[in-house]
């Protein structure tokens, strides 16, 4: 890796190549020591600290999302229509507008299949996904889990069109 030249001659006589590969390599290795540490700066307000920001591959359906790491994770607290029954597409296309890429999870437990059941945030604005699902009408509070202090923005949202009643106050 060394050679005479380089062991002999300062960085002052040093070819215009050297130089520039050099500086290259140290502009390389600082950028990506610096970005994880840059996007963890990134994480929006309102979002635990115990909660991990995770790359998303798929949406299964309205309340369940697989990871980059094929881990299934089962939004806690809500359930919304199966893909084939009716509103089950707008529910899955709701989840998918809200998921994007990825989010921040916080583990919340295990279901009965071995899914995770976790709590999202949206990863760029930092609001609570599950309870965003309840309040625009695609999904409801399954045995009250989720906690109606998160439920406090539905009042201007409109209750879901396949469910008879709703937390969410509806639109007039």
């Amino acid at each position: 890796m060394f050679n005479d030249y380089m062991v002999t001659h300062s960085t002052y006589d040093a070819p215009r190549l050297h130089i520039a590969f050099n500086t290259a390599v140290a502009v390389t290795i600082t950028a990506l020591l610096w970005l994880p540490l840059a996007h963890a700066d990134d994480r929006p307000s309102g979002i635990p600290d115990e909660a991990k920001y995770v790359k998303v591959d798929r949406v299964t359906d309205g309340d369940t999302i697989v990871l980059r790491d094929s881990t299934r994770v089962r939004l806690h607290g809500i359930d919304t229509p199966e893909r084939d029954q009716p509103y089950g597409s707008e529910a899955t296309a709701a989840l998918e507008n809200m998921v994007k890429e990825s989010v921040y999870i916080l583990e919340v437990d295990t279901d009965r299949y071995g899914r995770m059941v976790g709590q999202l945030y949206h990863s760029t604005e930092g609001y609570d996904i599950n309870a965003s699902m309840v309040c625009a009408g695609h999904a409801f509070r399954a045995n009250a889990f989720v906690s109606p202090l998160n439920l406090l923005h539905c009042a201007n949202l409109k209750a879901p069109s396949w469910r008879p009643r709703s937390v969410c106050t509806p639109k007039k």
